[in-house]
């Protein structure tokens, strides 16, 4: 029995829960973007977005409703209205799901990560003999990481870093900020061969 068994072509997941911001600060803008943004009500009749009536609790997501359709639902004014069959639909109701570049944009905020103080990496010095004797090899994958650099007048630095014995693909990623508080980020990918 333990040597057979059922080889699948094909596993599918999908989520089923509602998607949550891990980050409470969005958790809490995602909130008041739907309470702000989102018109849509649940009339006391039931019915999402009843023309009879002006507002009411907002839907609960996932929850089932009925619905009245155009031309319909502009000729309705009051309780109680007459309907047919083809007059509604039903739905299921979601909220829309914003993203947090959608949701900062929208309040107008943005947002900065963090800076670190200067750290000290280790960094070779092949001018001297002390490193050229070491008889392990270099790899070293952070080749070289100034967090405190400032630039001259032109906005300018010159940096001078040894590679490691990694032969492959590096990126350099550059970010600054200069004094009016403006942000610049810059990759540049390279390669170390033999």
């Amino acid at each position: 029995m333990w040597g057979r068994g059922i080889t699948l072509k094909e596993v599918t997941i999908k989520e089923t829960g509602n998607r949550q911001f891990r980050d409470k600060y969005l958790g809490y803008l995602d909130s008041l973007t739907k309470a702000d943004l989102i018109k849509d009500y649940v009339g006391t009749c039931g019915w999402l977005n009843c023309p009879a009536e002006s507002g009411g609790p907002k839907p609960i997501e996932g929850k089932q409703y009925s619905t009245l359709i155009e031309p319909k639902r502009s000729q309705v004014i009051s309780h109680p209205y007459s309907f047919g069959s083809g007059d509604f639909k039903q739905v299921v109701y979601h909220y829309p799901q914003f993203t947090e570049e959608e949701l900062l944009k929208k309040r107008n905020m943005a947002r900065l990560r963090g800076y670190s103080l200067p750290r000290e990496f280790f960094h070779p010095d092949y001018e001297n003999n002390t490193s050229r004797l070491d008889p392990l090899p270099d790899f070293r994958n952070t080749l070289y990481w100034k967090s405190d650099l400032i630039t001259d007048k032109r906005g300018e630095a010159v940096i001078d870093f040894y590679s490691s014995d990694l032969v492959s693909g590096f990126v350099c990623r550059i970010e600054g900020l200069c004094a009016e508080g403006l942000l610049g980020k810059k990759d540049i990918e390279f390669t170390v061969q033999k």
